[in-house]
């Protein structure tokens, strides 16, 4: 049996959440299945393929992360929430939709990459050869596309690209 679309899966739980009349997921799958939509189309108009719901999926996420920590001040990865109900003020109330609105998007993606697992690449790549930023880049965009903060892969990479030139490994 043929998996869905990450389009239609999308589709789908948008209705299933009009259905349950949960208005605020319904809205939220809405803009994403819309968003998504509109990159096969803009792509010669057709259904988009998961690669490219994944990367809008992602650009959502990342956007979301980013208003989350301007208006928290903090990542939302470090949000934890224990409060009674009669406790929480408009801006906590807000934070807890914005984290909720995360997990949505995250539940569409696939498992990100642990760091361990990153430098274990990393390392490989190097003992291979590659000791360019661009070629290690390469790598894991090819491979591994929307599951890494590439920030934070570049980092790593450059640290471990050094510590083996110093090290003399490469």
């Amino acid at each position: 049996m043929k998996e869905i679309s990450l389009q239609k899966r999308i589709k789908h739980d948008q209705t299933q959440a009009r259905k349950s009349q949960d208005k605020k997921l319904a809205l939220i799958l809405g803009t994403l299945f819309a968003e998504v939509q509109r990159a096969g189309k803009d792509a010669g108009n057709r259904e988009s393929t998961d690669q490219e719901a994944e990367l809008v999926i992602a650009k959502f996420l990342k956007d979301l992360k980013i208003s989350f920590k301007h208006f928290t001040g903090m990542d939302i990865q470090n949000f934890k929430y224990v409060v009674a109900e009669n406790e929480v003020d408009e801006k906590m109330k807000k934070s807890i939709d914005m984290y909720s609105e995360a997990k949505i998007y995250e539940s569409y993606l696939p498992e990100p990459l642990t760091q361990e697992k990153q430098a274990d690449e990393i390392a490989n790549l190097i003992k291979n050869g590659s000791d360019n930023i661009g070629q290690i880049m390469q790598y894991f965009s090819a491979k591994y596309r929307g599951m890494y903060d590439g920030k934070e892969l570049k980092d790593l990479a450059l640290k471990m690209i050094k510590e083996a030139n110093e090290n003399g490994e490469v």
